[in-house]
Order: C-alpha cells, then sequence, then structure tokens
C-alpha cells in the first residue's frame, strides 16, 4: 500500500522536513518562516526546555517506535515536479543532478513507521497547566504560537525505479555509495533498475505539528 506525498500529510497531519537530523526528537519546538514560500524551521529547543524538565526531556527523547508500519510515501509527482528537491535523509544528493528526470519511474520512502506523544502526555499536560498558571507569559512568548511535535515518522528504505534506456544510474550510485550509505540494485526484465537505499532509520523524513495553543 502507498500514498502520495498529499495523502501522507492529510491523513496524518503530518509535514515533510527540510532536515533529517537523529537528535530530533517529540516536543521540539518549529516554526514557519517566510512570506511567499514558507519553510520550517527548528528552533533548537524541546518543550522540556522551556519547564526546565530534563526528566521530561529525557522520556520524551526516548519514545519508543510504533511497531504498526505505516504506507509507502509516493513523491514521484514531488520529483518530477521539482528535480532540485532535496531528499534529507539522502545527504543532500539531488537526484535530478544525476539522472534525467524523465527516466524517474517511482520514488518513495518505504517501510515507515513513527512514535507520537501518547507516552508522555499526561506529564507535558500537568507541565504546560502549571507553566500556565506560573508564568503565562512564558508560555504566550515561546510556546503558544510555535509548532509542537507530537509525532514522528521514519523511513528504513528510500525506493527509486529508473528506466535505464533514458538514464544510465552508474554516477547516482557512486554517489551514494560515497555518501557513506548502503543500497542494493536490481535490474527487471522491462529495462528498469529499483535501486533501494538504506536509510538513517533514526533521522525522521517527517513530523506531525500542533500549534502551541491547541497542544
Amino acid at each position: 500500500m502507498s500514498v502520495t506525498r498529499k495523502e501522507f500529510e492529510k491523513l496524518y497531519s503530518a509535514e515533510l522536513l527540510p532536515s533529517s537530523m537523529q537528535n530530533y526528537s517529540i516536543g521540539d519546538v518549529w516554526d514557519w518562516r517566510g512570506f511567499l514560500t514558507q519553510r520550517l524551521m527548528f528552533q533548537g529547543m524541546n518543550i522540556a526546555d522551556i519547564f526546565k524538565n530534563k526528566d521530561l526531556k529525557q522520556k520524551l527523547s526516548g519514545i519508543q517506535l510504533i511497531d504498526a508500519m505505516l504506507p509507502e510515501v509516493d513523491l514521484t509527482s514531488d520529483i518530477i515536479v521539482d528535480a532540485s528537491v532535496d531528499i534529507p535523509i539522502l545527504k543532500d544528493i539531488k537526484i535530478g543532478n544525476n539522472l534525467d528526470i524523465k527516466s524517474i519511474v517511482k520514488f518513495s520512502y518505504g517501510k515507515v513507521t513513527g512514535k507520537n506523544i501518547l507516552p508522555c502526555r499526561p506529564e507535558l499536560d500537568e507541565a504546560l497547566d502549571n507553566l500556565k498558571i506560573n508564568d503565562f507569559l512564558k508560555y504566550k512568548k515561546e510556546i503558544r504560537n510555535f509548532e509542537i511535535v507530537i509525532g514522528l515518522f521514519y523511513a528504513s528504505d528510500v525506493v527509486l525505479v529508473v528506466d535505464k534506456t533514458v538514464s544510465d544510474t552508474g554516477d547516482l550510485k557512486l554517489k551514494i555509495e560515497n555518501a557513506g550509505l548502503e543500497f542494493k540494485a536490481n535490474v527487471s526484465t522491462s529495462n528498469q533498475e529499483t535501486i533501494t537505499i538504506k536509510s538513517t532509520s533514526n533521522c525522521p523524513f517527517a513530523a506531525q505539528l500542533i500549534t502551541g495553543r491547541d497542544l
């Protein structure tokens, strides 16, 4: 089963992240920046930092992945529309710089898993209520109008299917290898090559966000 990026974002109230870092955590604070084109920007802190609660921060960062597998996220149309799009979990390898865009049959995130804020929700609610009571100005300034991560999504595989009659994949595979990423390549009888890249599965590619006032 697969869904498009737009379907994925709608189903899970998620946003693709502009970067993919291992230390991203549930409870992180993000903000929308820009006018004509808005972009998510990480604020470099977790909501537990605002509460000055180290125990809560540790618990938020230690939330485990949910066992249930989520649908594959098909990004083919996004790549075709914008060949220069960044794929953060591919370490800045731009697909369009190495392949004729017409050769891309499919591009997707596979083996998607996730984690959410539910295990820590009671403690977070208590800390949030205390902050509103004791320092509402701080809540208003640092939480209310920002985006708080309540879910994170991870992909173990990045799957790229290429029509080899249009593009050779040699340069791309060399860049993937030089980036230290593991991959497998299989060519079918229809001249389509499937390149399955093992992503750093502890680096999320998308987040479920909620505005602080709605937390």
